[in-house]
């Protein structure tokens, strides 16, 4: 797959071109992936970081869940539950505990599923947070523990093998 900041969406050819070699688009969520998950259907677009969604112990703002609803009418749209304790939560030392993060992570969950959310570290950008690797995995398991049996195989394997194309070596 690729990954890159998208600035506008115009170049939906180049995209074109991504999807036609079995491609994936890594990006942050922004107006341009509705545009772009419209006009390129057969294009596997994954977004980074929680969607960006905030994770400083707020309720998540009006807006993002109204992102959160329409991008659950893509199935080419998948997530990356990741940047959990870095870059989603300001809070210093990031919190441990799977309670803080749960309503945004719920939020996501409602959006993309077991078959669309993809584990994803973050490391070793994750460190800055004040929190291990092994933290950061903790508190992921911790979540999708509370989902059905079926959602751990999926979200730290089959999800990423799926979306990303993983060929067993």
């Amino acid at each position: 797959g690729i990954r890159g900041r998208l600035r506008k969406a115009d170049d939906l050819d180049g995209l074109r071109d991504l999807a036609a070699r079995d491609l994936s688009l890594d990006l942050s969520l922004n107006d341009q992936t509705f545009t772009i998950a419209e006009s390129i259907p057969d294009l596997r677009i994954i977004i980074n970081h929680c969607a960006g969604i905030k994770m400083n112990g707020e309720d998540p703002e009006l807006d993002t869940v109204d992102r959160m609803r329409r991008t659950a009418e893509y199935p080419n749209i998948f997530c990356k539950l990741s940047g959990m304790m870095d870059l989603r939560c300001t809070i210093r030392p990031a919190p441990k505990e799977v309670g803080h993060y749960a309503p945004y992570l719920d939020l996501l969950w409602d959006a993309f599923g077991e078959d669309r959310m993809i584990f994803g570290s973050d490391w070793p950008v994750s460190d800055r947070s004040g929190r291990t690797y092994a933290e950061v995995l903790q508190l992921a398991q911790q979540y999708v523990a509370t989902k059905p049996a079926s959602a751990e195989a999926k979200v730290f394997a089959e999800n990423a093998r799926r979306v990303y194309r993983w060929n067993e070596r």
